[in-house]
């Protein structure tokens, strides 16, 4: 296989679909490793994934139940592992509208029993 032929078939698997959500979008690969890649760990993607992620207003626009699908459901194609989605309120008076996303999994080792 040439360098040429490796890229495109990387390029087809990137974008085929990797799960559905409740509400029938298709979620890619590429996708679903963007947002897992926001939340594992940094030196060790196998680890287990405990993050909080900052949001600000208007950065779910398809609502928080949908932000907390995608990202448990993208967690669990990347590690095996079923993850946890919870959200709560700022505390930084300077910030009252913002929220946190919290994720957390057992991760890929505990998934394959490593």
């Amino acid at each position: 296989m040439t360098a040429e032929q490796a890229r495109v078939a990387e390029d087809k698997v990137q974008g085929a679909t990797a799960f559905t959500l409740v509400d029938g979008s298709e979620i890619r690969v590429f996708q679903a490793r963007a947002a897992f890649n926001r939340v594992a760990d940094k030196q060790n993607w196998k680890l287990p994934v405990k993050a909080a992620v900052g949001l600000v207003a208007g950065s779910a626009p398809f609502g928080l139940d949908y932000l907390a699908e995608f990202y448990a459901k993208s967690v669990e194609f990347m590690t095996g592992s079923k993850a946890t989605v919870w959200f709560t309120d700022n505390a930084d008076r300077h910030m009252p509208r913002r929220k946190i996303m919290h994720v957390e999994a057992a991760g890929y080792y505990a998934a394959v029993g490593a």
